[in-house]
C-alpha cells in the first residue's frame, strides 16, 4: 500500500490542469485474499478521483452518494470530456462531479447554477438510454410492456419539467422546487431503468438449471446400469427392468407435470422428488436379477473413476478451466503409467520350478529387448511420447500469461519471414497428409482388404490418396501471392476442397452401400477331358480318370472351400474406410499446421488400440472378449480430450478457427447450415475421430493385439486349441456370437456416452453454481457451451458409427448365408 500512495504522489504530481486521475479497482477481496465470489468485500471496490480544477462547488456540501456501479464511469468521462455517451450505456453519472456552475448559468442564482448543471448532465444521460431503450424494445420484447411504458412517461415528464424550467431561465424566473423534482425524476427514471434491465437479462431459471441436472444425473444413472448388465440367453430379467424404467419415467413425469400446476412455490422440489423417483424403482427392478450385477471391484476400474471424479470436481475451480489441457495432458499421461505399472504388478510369469533355470554368463541386449516387459514398456513409451508431442499444437488463452503461442498455429498464407521455412512448413504437411493416406492403405494391403472390385475397396485404393493430393495442392494454391489470387476466378478457389467434399462423400456412399472389404476366389473346377487326335481314345480318357480320382482323395476339404482375403478384419477395414477418409477431410479443416498433430493423434489411437487389445487378449478367453472395461472407454475418452487441445483449440470464443467454414466456398451461403457443420468438424476434430473408431475398442482385439503375447507376455488362461484355431479365423469369429455382439456394442454406446455425460454434468453444475461468480461468462459459461456441443456431436457420431458397425454385421450375415446356399446347392 504504501508503494501504490507514493506512485500516485509521483502521477499526482505531474498531472496537468486539464486532466482527470481516476483510480479504481475492478473487484474487492476477502481477509483471505480471495476474490470472484458474490460477498459484498469481493464485489466493492474504492473510487478515487483527482483534479487540479475544482469538480465540486466549494460553497456546496458533497452529497450523500456512498457508492456507484462500474457502469457508472462511462457516462460520467464521457461527459466530463465533451464526448458523447456512448449508444449502449445503462450507467448514470455521478452526481458529486458535475454541481459545479457554469459559465452558461450566469443569469440562475449561485446556488441554482451547480443544479442546473447536474440536471443537464443528468437529461443527456437519461435521452441517451431511453433511445437505447426505444431501439432494444424493436427488437426483443423482453422487458415487461407496462413498467416499460411507466418509465417512457417518466421521461417525458422530465422533459417537460427540463423545458419549463428553460423556459423560466430566460425570462429571469426561477422555481427552486421543479428543480429538485427534475433531478429527482431523472435519478428516479435512470435507477429504474438498471433494475429493471438486472432483473430481466441477470436472471437464472433456477428450476431449470436444477431440472437439467437432475435429467442429466438420471441419464447417467440409466446409462451405468444398463452398460453393466450382462447378456444371458434369458433376457426375461432384462426386459422387466426396460418395463420398470419406462413406467418409472412416464409416472415421474406426470408427478413433475401435477406438481407444477399445483404447487408452483414447490417447483424445485418436485423436479427432485420426480427424477429421484426413476431412478430409485429401476435400482429397486434389478435387485435379484440373476446373472446381472454391478462390477467395480477391479483396481484399474477404481482408479480411473477416481481420475474421472477429479476432473468433475476439479470443473469447479476457474484455475482447472483455464488450464486443462495441461491437467488433461497430466492425467492422460499418468493414466498409461499407472496401466503399465498396474499390469505388471498383476502379471507373472510361468511357475519354473519344474525346469532347470539356464546360467547366465553374459548380458543378452536381444534377450532384453525381445521381453514382453520390454516391449510393453516400450508401448508405453511411445504412447506417452506422442501425447507429449501434442503439446507443441496448443492454442493459448488470454488467461494463460506464461503460454508461449506456437507458429504452427499460423496459417501458411501468414509465414513472411522465409521461404526456406515456409517450404519446410509446406512439405512437412504434405508429407504427414500423404503419410495418413499411405498407411492406411498399407494395413488394408497387409490384411488382403484390397484385393477384388467391391466398391469400398475401390474407395479405399483410389479415393484416399487422390484426396491427399487435393489437400496438397490446395494448400499450395493459397500459398500463393494475393495479387496473383485476386486474378484468378473464384471456381478456382474452391475447386480443390468440393473435390475432396466430393471423394469423401463419394468414399462414404461407397462403403454403405458396399460394407464389406473382401474378395472371395473360388478355386476352378477340374480341366474338361480334350482328346487328342491321331491317337487311340480308350487311353485317354482313363489316364484323365485316374488323375482326376487321384487329385479328389488327395484334396482336402479345406482346399475344396473358396479363398476368401480379408475375412479376418472384415469389421475394423470397413470401419477404417470411413476413419481414414474422415482423417483427410479434417486435416483440410485444420489447416496444414496441424497436419503432423492429427498424425500423432492417430497414432496415439492405434497405438492405444493394440495396448487395449494385447491385455484383452492376455485376460480373456476368445469366447468372452466381447465386452469393455470402464476403465478401456475412460482413457480413450482422456485421449479424445487431449486431442481437442492438441488440434489447436480451447474452450474459449476467441480461439474458434472461423475460416474453417470458409473452406470450399466463398461465403455466399444461403443458410448457415454448411458454414456451422465446417466449424463444429473442425473445432471437435478430436471427438469426431475417437467417437468414429469407439467400436474398434471391442472389434480390434479378435484380430490385433498379438504383439505382447509373441513376446510373451503371461496369459491368465491356458490355450486351447479351440483358442488357437479361433483366433485365426479373426474378427470372423463374431459372427458365431451375434446377438452378444450386438448387445456388447450397444453397451460400449452406452459407457462412451455416459462418460462423456459425466463431463458434461461438471460443467452444468459449475456454470449454475458459479451463475454470480467474476468468471461465469469468461470461464464457465463458455466451458458449459463447448461440452454441451461437444456431447452433441460425440453422440452423435458415435451412434453413427455404431449403426455401420451394425449394417456390416447385416452385411456379412447376409453373405455367409448365400456362400451356404450356393454350396449346398
Amino acid at each position: 500500500m504504501n508503494i501504490l500512495l507514493v506512485f500516485l504522489r509521483l502521477v499526482v504530481s505531474e498531472l496537468q490542469e486539464d486532466c482527470l486521475l481516476l483510480v479504481m479497482g475492478d473487484h474487492g477481496m476477502t481477509r483471505s485474499g480471495d476474490h470472484g465470489g458474490d460477498s459484498q468485500d469481493e464485489i466493492s471496490s474504492a473510487l478515487f478521483v483527482f483534479s487540479h480544477r475544482p469538480l465540486h462547488d466549494k460553497h456546496r456540501s458533497m452529497g450523500d452518494t456512498t457508492e456507484v456501479s462500474q457502469i457508472d464511469i462511462v457516462p460520467t468521462v464521457s461527459l466530463l470530456l465533451g464526448l458523447p455517451v456512448p449508444f449502449s450505456n445503462l450507467g448514470s453519472v455521478i452526481p458529486d462531479l458535475f454541481e459545479l456552475s457554469q459559465p452558461q448559468y450566469a443569469l440562475l442564482p449561485g446556488e441554482l447554477q451547480a443544479d442546473m448543471s447536474l440536471i443537464d448532465a443528468l437529461h443527456l444521460n437519461a435521452l441517451q438510454v431511453g433511445k437505447y431503450l426505444e431501439a432494444y424494445t424493436t427488437l426483443n420484447k423482453e422487458f415487461p410492456y407496462q413498467k416499460y411504458q411507466q418509465l417512457s412517461q417518466q421521461l417525458y415528464e422530465a422533459t417537460d419539467m427540463i423545458r419549463t424550467i428553460r423556459n423560466q431561465t430566460a425570462s429571469r424566473e426561477f422555481n427552486a422546487t421543479l428543480m429538485r423534482n427534475a433531478k429527482k425524476c431523472l435519478s428516479s427514471y435512470l435507477a429504474e431503468v438498471k433494475a429493471m434491465c438486472q432483473m430481466t437479462w441477470a436472471r437464472f431459471d433456477i428450476i431449470a438449471i436444477v431440472g437439467g441436472l437432475l435429467l442429466t444425473l438420471l441419464t447417467i444413472a440409466a446409462g451405468i446400469l444398463l452398460a453393466n448388465c450382462h447378456y444371458t440367453d434369458d433376457s426375461k430379467g432384462l426386459q422387466v427392468s426396460k418395463q420398470w424404467f419406462v413406467f418409472s419415467t412416464l409416472f415421474s413425469t406426470a408427478v413433475l407435470l401435477v406438481l407444477f400446476n399445483i404447487l408452483p412455490s414447490l417447483s424445485a422440489i418436485s423436479i427432485c422428488v420426480a427424477m429421484a423417483f426413476p431412478v430409485t424403482v429401476f435400482v429397486m427392478s434389478r435387485v435379484g436379477a440373476k446373472g446381472r450385477s454391478v462390477n467395480f471391484s477391479s483396481f484399474l476400474t477404481v482408479f480411473f473413476l477416481f481420475i474421472t471424479s477429479v476432473q468433475l470436481l476439479s470443473s469447479f475451480s476457474n484455475s482447472y478451466v483455464v488450464y486443462e489441457d495441461v491437467a488433461v495432458f497430466f492425467l492422460a499421461q499418468i493414466s498409461v503409467w499407472v496401466l503399465y505399472l498396474t499390469v505388471l504388478e498383476q502379471r507373472q510369469e510361468p511357475s519354473t520350478a519344474n525346469r532347470k533355470k539356464p546360467k547366465l554368463t553374459n548380458f543378452d541386449v536381444m534377450r532384453v529387448c525381445t521381453h514382453y516387459k520390454f516391449g510393453f514398456f516400450g508401448m508405453c513409451l511411445c504412447l506417452s511420447i506422442l501425447l507429449r508431442l501434442g503439446h507443441n499444437f496448443w492454442r493459448c488463452r488470454e488467461e494463460q500469461w506464461t503460454c508461449e503461442l506456437s507458429s504452427l498455429v499460423q496459417p501458411l498464407s501468414a509465414i513472411t519471414d522465409s521461404n526456406i521455412h515456409k517450404n519446410l512448413r509446406y512439405f512437412t504437411a504434405v508429407t504427414c497428409v500423404c503419410a495418413v493416406a499411405f498407411l492406411f492403405r498399407s494395413w488394408f494391403k497387409h490384411f488382403g482388404n484390397l484385393n477384388g472390385f467391391r466398391l469400398g475397396i475401390i474407395s479405399t485404393r483410389y479415393f484416399l490418396p487422390t484426396m491427399s493430393v487435393l489437400v496438397s495442392l490446395h494448400w499450395a494454391f493459397i500459398c500463393l501471392p494475393q495479387r496473383v489470387l485476386d486474378k484468378l476466378p473464384g471456381w478456382q478457389h474452391v475447386l480443390l476442397p468440393l473435390l475432396v467434399y466430393g471423394l469423401f462423400l463419394g468414399c462414404v456412399l461407397a462403403v454403405v452401400v458396399d460394407p464389406l472389404c473382401i474378395f472371395m476366389v473360388v478355386k476352378q473346377e477340374r480341366a474338361a477331358l480334350q482328346l487328342e487326335k491321331g491317337k487311340i481314345q480308350i487311353p485317354q480318357v482313363y489316364n484323365h480318370l485316374k488323375l482326376q480320382w487321384h487329385e479328389h482323395f488327395q484334396q482336402s476339404t479345406a482346399d475344396r472351400n473358396p479363398l476368401v482375403y480379408g475375412l479376418a478384419t472384415v469389421y475394423s477395414s470397413s470401419l477404417l474406410v470411413l476413419l481414414g477418409s474422415a482423417s483427410i477431410v479434417l486435416i483440410m479443416l485444420l489447416g496444414d499446421g496441424f497436419a503432423c498433430s492429427c498424425l500423432l493423434l492417430l497414432a496415439a489411437m492405434f497405438l492405444y488400440l493394440e495396448l487395449d487389445a494385447s491385455l484383452k487378449n492376455a485376460e480373456y478367453e476368445v469366447s468372452d472378449q466381447l465386452h469393455t472395461s470402464w476403465w478401456s472407454v475412460i482413457v480413450w475418452q482422456l485421449i479424445s480430450t487431449h486431442g481437442f487441445y492438441t488440434t489447436g483449440h480451447q474452450t474459449t470464443f476467441p480461439t474458434i478457427n472461423w475460416e474453417a467454414a470458409f473452406t470450399g466456398y466463398h461465403g455466399d451461403y444461403a443458410s448457415n447450415v454448411v458454414p456451422a457443420v465446417l466449424l463444429v468438424l473442425n473445432t471437435y476434430a478430436s471427438q469426431v475421430l475417437f467417437s468414429l473408431a469407439t467400436p474398434l475398442l471391442l472389434i480390434w482385439p479378435f484380430s490385433q493385439g498379438r504383439f505382447l503375447a509373441w513376446l510373451g507376455f503371461p496369459s491368465k488362461h491356458k490355450m486351447k486349441e479351440s483358442d488357437v484355431a479361433a483366433q485365426k479365423r479373426g474378427e470372423f469369429i463374431i459372427q458365431d456370437y451375434s446377438e452378444e455382439f450386438i448387445f456388447a456394442l450397444s453397451q460400449l454406446y452406452m459407457k462412451a456416452t455416459t462418460v462423456q455425460a459425466v463431463k458434461l454434468l461438471a460443467s452444468m453444475a459449475a456454470a449454475g453454481l458459479h451463475r454470480r461468480h467474476l468468471m461465469v461468462w469468461k470461464v464457465f459459461a463458455p466451458k458449459f457451451i463447448f461440452e454441451g456441443v461437444g456431447f452433441v456431436v460425440g453422440s452423435i457420431v458415435l451412434l453413427i458409427a455404431c449403426a455401420y458397425v451394425v449394417r456390416v454385421h447385416t452385411s456379412l450375415n447376409k453373405w455367409v448365408k448365400n456362400l451356404s446356399n450356393h454350396e449346398i446347392g
